[in-house]
């Protein structure tokens, strides 16, 4: 009965051990790889089989270099593994750049651990790799992306020198608490980032490390209110400034789970610094912003003009197909507008126009854009919009219309009136035929005696 009772202790040991182990992995967001000592494929991370756009099958048990029809038969990867790897055991923020097939260029920082299995008669390689592409490029003008680890499944021994490794393996600083919000450990990087110490650290209340800098409000609500509701959440933005390092804009992962038998629960907290890659975004929307104004707005009315409407509205439509968010789109024309122009000539039209266009811009929102689409018609995209909620803006700029003085040259009101249509987009619809359902429903505004609203029920 005694070893029958210490199977089953030993049991829920290791599986304790797996799931704490699996869970650090699917905190962390980088691909991982882990080969055998004939550097043949033992198993890889979810993010690695996505990130790659490879198969299981196609991959454990092969010869690295052999992977994708030898994409992976890359010279410094060979130097890594077969020169470096057997005198060092660790080497860390080896950049590699290559062109795969299957996903193009990419340049890639791997950090490799070499370590024993079994008594150390064989040897086991973790190798992660963090795709640095986008952050190359984004020092260019791009973003970078990343992806996030998933489970691997070892003995209890292996789980718990998986961990270790791991920890000391990825880049990001990670830490893990108890369920009294109390630091168990963290690992190196947590404390090269965040300039604090393990004596200072371990055994403490989080919101009290270094002299309570960690009393954020926002980090209160991610692990009292969110985490307890929902065991598992990810990419929550915390923005605080730390005494010691200054202002950090910072993307936390979080998991919450449970060990041995369910009595005890830990908190695995990874941490991602965005701040630099922030401070590039914005500067590189500065800059898009100042070079696209040259391009993209109409001199006469400052809105944006038709070649950037359909960029932007096939942004919009795929992005309602994605997230499910209604869209609407309305098409106006200023009712008689030619015969305003041969009466008073083009200086008093076009003023009419620019006009018009400030009205436009008074009656939306920060998230509606306004275009002209061609001579007197415009256009406006209204995202996360339903259609009842774009016939209250239509209705908003008819009034506001109506109250303008257009034309100081005469000295005179000039009372000018618009037909619009309007309409919701219809999911998976053809950006063509909902242009084209808008231009109609606008000339049947017109048809049937103008300033009017014309929209499908």
């Amino acid at each position: 009965m005694n070893d029958q009772f210490k199977t089953k202790t030993s049991r829920i040991q290791e599986s304790a051990s797996r799931e704490y182990a699996e869970s650090i992995i699917d905190t962390v967001r980088e691909p991982l790889i882990i080969l055998d000592q004939d550097l043949r494929v033992v198993t890889a991370s979810h993010s690695f089989y996505e990130f790659f756009k490879v198969k299981p099958e196609e991959t454990e048990r092969q010869l690295i270099y052999n992977l994708g029809n030898k994409q992976w038969d890359i010279p410094k990867l060979r130097e890594l593994l077969e020169d470096i790897l057997p005198k060092e055991a660790t080497f860390d923020n080896y950049e590699v750049e290559h062109d795969f097939a299957d996903i193009g260029k990419r340049i890639m920082l791997l950090n490799a651990r070499q370590i024993q299995r079994a008594s150390g008669k064989e040897r086991i390689i973790l190798l992660a790799i963090e795709d640095i592409t986008e952050r190359k490029e984004i020092e260019a003008g791009l973003e970078k992306t990343r992806k996030e680890l998933e489970v691997i499944k070892q003995s209890e021994d292996e789980a718990r020198e998986y961990s270790e490794s791991m920890i000391d393996t990825v880049r990001e600083p990670l830490i893990v608490l108890d369920q009294d919000l109390r630091v168990v450990t963290a690992s190196r990087s947590f404390y090269e980032v965040f300039k604090v110490k393990p004596k200072e650290t371990e055994r403490q209340l989080i919101y009290n490390l270094g002299n309570k800098q960690w009393d954020i409000p926002k980090l209160r609500e991610l692990l009292e209110t969110i985490l307890p509701q929902k065991t598992t959440f990810d990419n929550y933005e915390v923005e605080h400034d730390f005494v010691t390092i200054g202002r950090r804009i910072m993307l936390l992962n979080a998991r919450q789970i449970q060990r041995v038998l369910g009595k005890k629960r830990i908190i695995l907290l990874a941490i991602e610094d965005i701040t630099e890659r922030k401070k590039a975004e914005e500067a590189l929307r500065e800059s898009e912003h100042r070079y696209q104004e040259l391009s993209i707005i109409d001199d006469l009315t400052q809105l944006y003009n038709s070649r950037h409407f359909h960029a932007q509205l096939e942004r919009e439509i795929e992005r309602s197909n994605r997230y499910e968010q209604p869209l609407t789109l309305l098409m106006l024309d200023l009712d008689k507008f030619k015969k305003f122009n041969d009466k008073y000539g083009h200086v008093e039209g076009d003023y009419v126009l620019s006009q018009f266009g400030q009205v436009i811009k008074q009656c939306l929102r920060e998230t509606d854009s306004a275009y002209r689409y061609g001579g007197e018609e415009f256009t406006i995209i209204l995202p996360m919009t339903a259609r009842e909620e774009g016939i209250v803006t239509t209705k908003r700029i008819q009034t506001e219309l109506r109250k303008k003085c257009f034309s100081p040259v005469l000295g005179q009101e000039v009372y000018i009136t618009v037909s619009i249509g309007l309409s919701q987009y219809k999911p998976k619809e053809e950006i063509k035929a909902f242009v084209h359902r808008i231009d109609h429903l606008m000339y049947q505004a017109k048809k049937n005696g103008r300033d009017r609203i014309y929209s499908e029920s």
